[in-house]
């Protein structure tokens, strides 16, 4: 019996915690930290006390988790640069996220 397949999320479509701990598997605590320490990407402040993802920043960041594990490299930043060049380690999030 073959997986169920997910839909690829809609580039509009936003997450809160709550969806994005059930899509990782990661607790809130756990998010909350990565964010800090740059390990996750940053959510987008829609007010003081409401925070979102975009979904396809959450399924871009799996992707290079499950590449990362496959080469048995740990994450990097989420800012870092490659050695030698000014590109980004993860273009897919930089592009989304405008991050430099």
């Amino acid at each position: 019996m073959e997986a169920a397949q997910t839909p690829p999320p809609s580039a509009d479509q936003l997450l809160r915690i709550q969806g994005v701990a059930a899509l990782t598997t990661l607790s809130k605590s756990c998010i909350n930290l990565w964010v800090a320490q740059k390990r996750f990407p940053k959510p987008i402040a829609l007010s003081s006390t409401v925070k979102v993802w975009r979904a396809t920043d959450i399924h871009d960041w799996i992707e290079f988790r499950f590449d990362q594990m496959e080469y048995g490299q740990s994450p990097p930043n989420l800012r870092e640069k490659r050695a030698g060049t000014n590109q980004p380690l993860i273009p897919t999030l930089t592009r989304l996220r405008g991050l430099k």
